[in-house]
């Protein structure tokens, strides 16, 4: 009957010895269950702080990435003004040139028209100067020979 009792001693013994294991496992499980959800946790917070800098690198290469396109396309229109304004001053500088050679060919043909009326009037002159130096000299003549005939007429009269 001891026996009985002893061995139910033991057993109640062992039931709350298997009890307060049973109690310290649980109490470990959640220590360890809670320490995995600090550590969970943590992760977490490790991980938006990552994905959080790698969001802002995206959106700061994004707007790098912008940037510089919006810089080429500047650079791009600036280099289509630049060549247009360029097309812009050869065209106006040929028509300038052209201009100028129309400018220099009437120009020409007015100097040639000039010349060709200054030519005319030099022969013109020269011959009214030829022709007032004719009639000097047949004037002259004609003085010489009276006076010949004068003085000839006389002359052989006296003799």
């Amino acid at each position: 009957s001891s026996r009985s009792s002893s061995s139910s001693a033991v057993s109640a013994a062992e039931l709350q010895a298997a009890a307060l294991v049973a109690a310290a496992c649980d109490n470990g499980a959640t220590l360890l269950a809670s320490r995995d959800t600090l550590k969970q946790k943590k992760d977490i917070k490790i991980a938006e702080a990552e994905f959080a800098n790698r969001l802002a690198l995206l959106q700061q290469r994004a707007q790098h990435a912008r940037a510089h396109k919006n810089l080429q396309a500047v650079q791009r229109k600036r280099r289509e003004h630049h060549a247009a304004r360029d097309e812009l001053d050869e065209r106006h500088r040929q028509q300038r040139h052209a201009l100028e050679l129309e400018g220099l060919k009437s120009l020409k043909q007015l100097a040639g028209r000039q010349l060709a009326e200054l030519q005319q009037a030099q022969r013109r002159h020269q011959e009214a100067k030829h022709s007032i130096e004719r009639d000097q000299q047949l004037r002259q003549l004609k003085a010489e020979r009276k006076a010949r005939q004068k003085g000839g007429g006389g002359g052989g009269g006296g003799g």
